[in-house]
């Protein structure tokens, strides 16, 4: 099943506290063109995650767009559930991200320290913090298959300590999902039914797309970028010797990566765990 969308787009999400994020960066790569470019928001010098769900509200107009969040969709779901069973009456993901939300809904810029605070004793936030981490599984079934098949190596979603933690990242994120999972025109995938929507959104693992065109780490410098561009078909970028930065260089990677694997039957309907936790725990796209 492939869907002949018009225009791709990239996001590097984040999980900080303020409003404007700078490591929250979104890039474009319509169908036709050689390279993505960075988008950059109208009011301000960086997005807020307000920002992009906005903008992604926006894309519906005459276009048929996939849009792939570097994020977690879902946590892990045990036998018990989510968090041990602690989060009674949430049997799918969708039904998580409205528990995240109304357990976080008065932290402001869309966080999600409302939640951390009620389920605390999941969640790593020093040295040691949490009663319960440990118990049940670590990984997502996705997770784990991405590990066997590319070696790339995930954080717990219950460490929130540093800055390569994505606790918050995944949770700030589900806060957006159920938001936009109530826009007619939008799909989440594999959660919702994509085959009329007009946009499409899928989670993504940024390291993943950069290891496929076989680089390994942050991508650092202008010729890394260029070269992971160049095997998603994206020869020219910028000027020589020009660098946006880590987290916009995933953004541009992301967004290139989508345009290829969206054209492959096998990254919508993968093989192994997929069916089994398509809708408890969703699935990297990508991830074949």
């Amino acid at each position: 099943m492939t869907i002949p969308f018009t225009h791709f787009i990239g996001i590097d999400w984040s999980g900080a506290k303020s409003r404007n994020l700078r490591g929250l960066q979104v890039a474009r790569l319509d169908a036709g063109s050689n390279a993505p470019t960075l988008v950059v928001p109208e009011e301000s010098r960086h997005w807020s995650r307000a920002g992009v769900a906005d903008y992604i509200r926006s894309c519906t107009a005459g276009a048929c767009t996939l849009i792939g969040i570097d994020s977690s969709f879902s946590l892990p779901f045990g036998a018990s559930g989510y968090l041990g069973g602690d989060l009674a009456g949430c049997a799918d993901a969708p039904a998580l991200w409205a528990a995240v939300d109304r357990h976080a809904q008065t932290t402001p810029h869309l966080g999600c320290d409302g939640f951390v605070e009620a389920f605390a004793d999941w969640f790593h936030m020093s040295a040691y913090k949490g009663a319960h981490v440990g118990e049940g599984p670590k990984y997502r079934a996705t997770e784990q298959a991405c590990v066997q098949a590319h070696g790339l190596r995930p954080e717990v979603y219950y460490k929130l300590i540093g800055p390569s933690q994505v606790g918050r990242t995944a949770l700030t994120t589900m806060r957006v999902l159920h938001s936009l999972a109530r826009e007619p025109d939008i799909a989440i995938w594999p959660f919702q039914d994509i085959r009329s929507a007009r946009i499409v959104i899928v989670e993504l693992y940024a390291a993943l797309f950069a290891a496929i065109a076989g680089h390994r780490g942050k991508v650092r410098t202008p010729d890394q970028l260029a070269a992971i561009l160049a095997h998603w078909g994206c020869p020219h970028i910028g000027s020589k010797g020009d660098f946006p930065g880590d987290d916009a260089a995933d953004a541009l990677i992301m967004a290139a990566g989508l345009r290829v694997l969206s054209m492959q039957d096998r990254y919508w309907q993968p093989g192994g765990e997929y069916s089994k936790v398509r809708q408890t725990e969703g699935w990297i796209f990508g991830v074949g």
